[in-house]
């Protein structure tokens, strides 16, 4: 009987995929939702986020991911951000929903699934941006990032499996 349980669980999750965005601890606005659905519904994550200062790219970024995650029964992130106060944040974001993070210089609950780099500790394009390496890349703030790392990431956009830029 649990295991019939668990598939139609399964199932509803797969019919309706905002249900998995919505696991992560946070007030949610009208027009997250709609994002994080837009982006859920489409065939191929591949998004830009806008919105004003505050008003929630990293919570939307992280329904998505959380979904993808429910979704697909794992998910490796890897975010890039062009400055180490943005690596905080989002190590306080995703510890603040109840998600699991690790960056470099430790593992945190030891897993890891969900990655924070620096521009600054990018030692190889080539080995940051391996698309075998994650399935969602997420850039934030790329007006921040240098023109080279840009131009490396507009170069092989089609070789990551999802995209979303913040």
């Amino acid at each position: 009987m649990h295991g019939v349980q668990a598939m139609r669980r399964y199932v509803e999750r797969l019919a309706c995929p905002i249900q998995g965005g919505s696991g992560i601890r946070a007030h949610f606005y009208p027009h997250q939702i709609q994002n994080v659905q837009r982006i859920l519904s489409a065939t191929r994550v591949r998004h830009l986020i806008a919105d004003e200062v505050g008003m929630g790219k990293t919570i939307q970024a992280l329904m998505v991911a959380n979904a993808m995650r429910l979704q697909r029964g794992h998910l490796r992130v890897r975010v890039i951000v062009g400055r180490s106060e943005l690596q905080s944040q989002w190590s306080e974001e995703v510890c603040r929903s109840h998600l699991v993070i690790w960056d470099k210089s430790e593992a945190v609950f030891g897993e890891n699934w969900f990655e924070v780099v620096t521009e600054s500790s990018i030692e190889s394009y080539v080995d940051t941006f391996d698309a075998k390496a994650f399935d969602l890349l997420i850039i934030d703030e790329p007006q921040s990032l240098k023109v080279e790392t840009l131009r490396f990431i507009a170069e092989h956009s089609e070789e990551f499996a999802s995209l979303l830029l913040l």
